[in-house]
């Protein structure tokens, strides 16, 4: 004997597509957040791109300015650096007389005897 199907009414015609509509809602529900995500991964993208510009902007006239106060501190200090040298090679030349001086007043003694 064949199992007999149960008789379909109205109420068990309804629930399948009741159940394919909530199906298709959830669907598009999903479609829309995966629109919305989509949109904001690129503007999200957009801005990061548009940030990573201002930053290398930034740190490009950063590097120019530095520079350019290093030059600036160069020229400025330049004469006293001039002068430090002078002084240095002056000292140099007294230290080295004063002990020639002192080294013929301690050794001459040792040349009489």
């Amino acid at each position: 004997m064949a199992a007999e199907e149960p008789a379909r009414g109205p109420e068990r015609d309804a629930e399948p597509q009741h159940e394919a509509a909530v199906w298709r809602r959830r669907a598009e529900l999903l479609e829309e957040e995966l629109a919305l995500a989509e949109r904001r991964l690129t503007e999200a993208e957009g801005a990061r791109s548009a940030g990573a510009g201002a930053i290398a902007t930034r740190d490009r006239e950063l590097f120019r300015r530095r520079r350019d106060d290093r030059l600036v501190i160069t020229r400025l200090t330049a004469p006293l650096r001039a002068f430090e040298r002078g002084v240095r090679w002056l000292a140099e030349k007294l230290g080295r007389a004063a002990g020639m001086a002192a080294r013929r007043i301690a050794f001459r003694g040792a040349r009489r005897n």
